[in-house]
């Protein structure tokens, strides 16, 4: 129960009062007898609640005597008055008592006098402390709080932030003098009136940016947000002065707009990726490749897959393990047209460093990769001339030899038995009868083998066999006659008549199968070998299938693998394709293929 204090005179009605007080409970009771005693009671102890007779007989009066207490403290009073004093209830009400107690008090109108007048008190104190958070919220807010007539748009309350925002000072708002139609730039009012009504038409806030023209004529951009109270008649709401972040934006775009420009004159790709990998925005280099990939997963904007690209660093970058990344990529744009990409990507850190998201520039290379490749192939073809000259030499050594070593002999041999018919027809004597017979049988095996040696040199040199049978009898016959040499069990597969092409092209084919065979023969360690010749409306393929060791990758690209590489430019060089499938110990599959038409491969690229 709170302490109460009784200011009367009368002895009689502070004793029943105070009775009544103690028989509820209420057992800290003071009663002085007038307005001196009272605030110098106060001065030492301040109670809970006061009840005050209006008519004191001191100096002082009861109303006084309230209105002092209600300057220097806050404790509730309630008046203790006849039912008659009318006149003296208008003069009490100036000080805002709590509750009115008629003479004679009664228990029941004492107590719950009493309970309002605390209920009352504890109340008001929320709203005033409500009311000062209010105003010290307001007062410090960045911006201003406002309350606006809708009839004629002036202010009706406004804080102390009016000031710093526009210039003007609160009392040239309340006056009446400053309007929102005054104060917002008269390009931008007719929109800010239309959007308001039009929102509180249907019972909505509204939220909206628009420009105002401050006291010194200086132009700033506003946030504003705002709805209607008391019946639509009022509408409150918080205008925050957003100058700087509007020209923060105005600048941000003018240089993405510089930097987009420049990235897509240059054709660089842009990609802002976000934590969650998914692509957040893209400059219009992208757009043109690869359409709409925004919203969309990192990995399944540029493709159809549905995993990371190989080599991709954005895990690391967001982990913050790396500060740059790169990895190239092979995608297919839009138009269906596969390209080879590098991928630079850097974090995009918020204060404190923490990564939010990650910028990717995307660097088209395909044409990078294709004099990469160019570079590669000279330097390969540089090393096949040379390995090419090497062999030229070595065959130069070979045929000398044999036309030395065999032919030599052979034209040696017949140089002798021609002598010795010579003299034997001179009519010298002969050893034996036969000789003659023998000699001349002598001579004939040596012009066979004479003309063995020189259809074989011959055949080296260029095969005849193509002119005199074809190019697939010669493929056949070659089969036939690898077998027998190596012991490799061969199959044939001829699903064509006749392989009709010029000259050189069918004899360039024919080498290129002989260095197949000759390949297969060196190195798979094969045991089987087929052979497949057929076409197309458009090519001849021969495919050459074995079941030996297979070729290991790096070899595949080798500038040393001069048998492939041979091959290859050999292909190249009449308009062909070469296709080399090889996997370790399952064995190797060549497929070459020649257009029927010389030149329908280099108009189709």
């Amino acid at each position: 129960m709170v302490p109460i204090l009784i200011v009367d005179d009368d002895k009689i009605t502070t004793k029943l009062i105070a009775g009544l007080l103690s028989q509820s409970g209420y057992n800290d009771i003071d009663i002085v007898e007038s307005a001196e005693e009272c605030l110098s009671y106060l001065g030492k102890k301040q109670p809970g609640l006061i009840l005050m007779d209006i008519h004191l007989r001191k100096e002082y009066d009861g109303i006084y005597t309230a209105g002092q207490i209600k300057k220097e403290f806050d404790i509730p009073v309630i008046y203790i008055t006849s039912a008659s004093e009318v006149k003296t209830f208008q003069i009490a009400k100036l000080t805002e008592p709590f509750g009115y107690l008629i003479k004679p008090i009664q228990k029941q109108s004492l107590f719950s006098t009493i309970e309002i007048a605390l209920y009352k008190h504890q109340a008001d104190k929320k709203i005033k402390e409500n009311e000062r958070f209010l105003s010290l919220l307001t007062d410090n807010i960045q911006g201003l709080v406002y309350r606006i007539n809708l009839d004629d748009l002036t202010f009706n309350y406004i804080t102390k932030g009016c000031e710093e925002l526009t210039g003007y000072t609160a009392d040239d708002f309340s006056g009446g003098e400053i309007s929102l139609q005054k104060l917002v730039h008269k390009e931008d009012f007719n929109g800010v009136k239309k959007n308001i009504f039009s929102h509180l038409k249907n019972s909505e806030s509204y939220a909206q940016t628009f420009r105002i023209i401050t006291k010194q004529n200086e132009i700033k951009w506003v946030w504003d947000k705002g709805a209607a109270i008391n019946g639509n008649l009022l509408i409150e709401g918080i205008m925050s002065d957003i100058t700087r972040l509007k020209y923060a934006e105005e600048q941000l775009k003018l240089e993405k707009d510089k930097l987009s420009l420049v990235t897509n004159s240059a054709g660089l790709g842009l990609v802002i990726i976000s934590r969650d990998y998914k692509v957040i925005w893209v400059n219009d280099v992208i757009k043109k490749e690869y359409g709409l990939v925004t919203k969309k997963p990192c990995y399944s904007g540029f493709t159809d897959g549905n995993q990371f690209c190989k080599g991709c660093g954005l895990k690391a970058i967001f982990d913050k393990t790396t500060e740059w990344h790169s990895h190239r990529q092979k995608f297919v744009n839009k138009k269906g047209k596969k390209t080879w990409l590098e991928f630079i990507t850097t974090p995009l850190r918020i204060e404190g460093g923490t990564v939010r998201e990650a910028l990717e520039v995307i660097i088209p290379i395909t044409e990078k990769m294709r004099m990469q490749k160019s570079i590669r192939e000279n330097k390969q073809i540089k090393a096949l001339a040379a390995h090419i000259e090497t062999i030229r030499e070595e065959e130069k050594k070979i045929i000398a030899r044999e036309i030395h070593d065999q032919l030599g002999q052979a034209l040696t041999a017949l140089k002798f038995d021609i002598a010795w018919m010579k003299r034997a027809l001179s009519g010298e004597k002969l050893n034996r009868e036969n000789d003659i017979e023998n000699k001349f049988t002598s001579m004939s095996e040596i012009l066979g083998f004479t003309m063995k040696t020189v259809r074989k040199i011959t055949s080296d040199l260029r095969p005849g066999m193509i002119d005199n049978l074809g190019f697939i009898a010669s493929v056949e016959w070659n089969t036939e006659q690898f077998q027998e040499r190596t012991g490799i069990n061969c199959t044939s597969q001829i699903l064509v008549k006749q392989v009709k092409l010029d000259n050189m092209r069918l004899i360039a084919l024919y080498r290129i199968f002989q260095e197949l065979m000759t390949n297969i023969a060196r190195h798979s360690k094969a045991t089987q070998i087929k052979v497949i010749v057929k076409e197309t409306k458009r090519n001849y393929i021969i495919i050459v299938i074995d079941n030996g060791i297979g070729i290991p990758k790096e070899k595949l690209n080798s500038s040393k693998s001069f048998g492939i590489i041979g091959m290859k430019e050999r292909t190249m060089l009449i308009g062909g394709e070469i296709f080399i499938e090889s996997k370790k110990g399952t064995g190797t599959s060549i497929k070459v293929k020649i257009p029927k038409v010389e030149n329908e491969h280099r108009q189709k690229n």
